[in-house]
């Protein structure tokens, strides 16, 4: 994928089953590790990254992973706030989403495809602080999806992929049927060209297919300003000051 600046994006993509199968917390970290090619400290670099992100934004304090997450004999990488009330735990969209409208032309059949992975922050009738809530803080009745999460365009073979870090500004909105908006002031941080910002609105809804069982669907736009410092990196997430592998 070319670098995005002054362009719009939507991806989408379909799934039938079980919508668990589609969107699945993962404790190992598979998605971090494997997609993302994250060594442990960056894992662990990545994992402050977002606790910082949900502590100012959203007033959540949770606790570092254990010092061994990771490891063969270790723990996962999850954490759960000191009541018991918040988890925070790698996660992964287990499903492919087609660039199927750009900006800059036409869309060629089979082009990038994206991958959805990283933190997600979930709880039931939270009351929410940081910048989002404010000092009184927020009370939303139900379950509250916060993400931390990456979007991975794979790029041809010996070609580093291009990585956007994607971060919630505000509680996903979920329906009771099992919909969610994504919120029009979600930010996207482009890790190649790390200073340009953009924003996502979407979609994420369950329905019955056509054929026998459920469809799990997303839809989203991702849209870029004509600005950015366009400096390449290696399309890698922030490395740790430490290397502990």
């Amino acid at each position: 994928m070319e670098a995005p600046f002054g362009r719009a994006l939507t991806i989408a993509g379909s799934a039938v089953g079980n919508p668990e199968d589609s969107i699945i917390d993962d404790p190992s970290g598979a998605f971090l590790t494997d997609t993302l090619g994250l060594r442990r400290s960056e894992v662990r670099a990545s994992a402050k990254a977002a606790l910082e992100f949900f502590h100012d934004t959203y007033g959540i304090h949770l606790p570092p992973p254990p010092a061994n997450a990771g490891t063969s004999s270790g723990p996962g990488w999850n954490v759960t706030s000191k009541d018991g009330a918040v988890l925070m735990t790698p996660f992964e969209f287990k499903l492919d989403l087609p660039i199927i409208a750009d900006s800059k032309g036409r869309v060629e059949c089979g082009d990038a495809v994206a991958r959805v992975g990283g933190w997600v922050v979930e709880g039931e009738n939270l009351t929410l602080r940081g910048a989002w809530g404010g000092r009184d803080g927020v009370t939303l009745e139900g379950e509250s999806i916060l993400l931390y999460a990456y979007l991975v365009f794979p790029q041809p073979r010996r070609t580093p992929p291009t990585i956007v870090r994607l971060v919630t500004r505000a509680p996903l909105m979920c329906a009771p049927s099992g919909g969610c908006a994504i919120a029009a002031d979600t930010v996207l941080d482009d890790r190649v060209h790390p200073r340009t910002e953009g924003t996502a609105t979407g979609v994420l809804f369950f329905g019955d297919a056509a054929e026998e069982g459920l469809a799990t669907t997303v839809r989203m736009t991702l849209v870029w300003p004509a600005t950015g410092d366009k400096q390449p990196s290696d399309g890698r997430p922030p490395k740790a000051e430490l290397d502990d592998d």
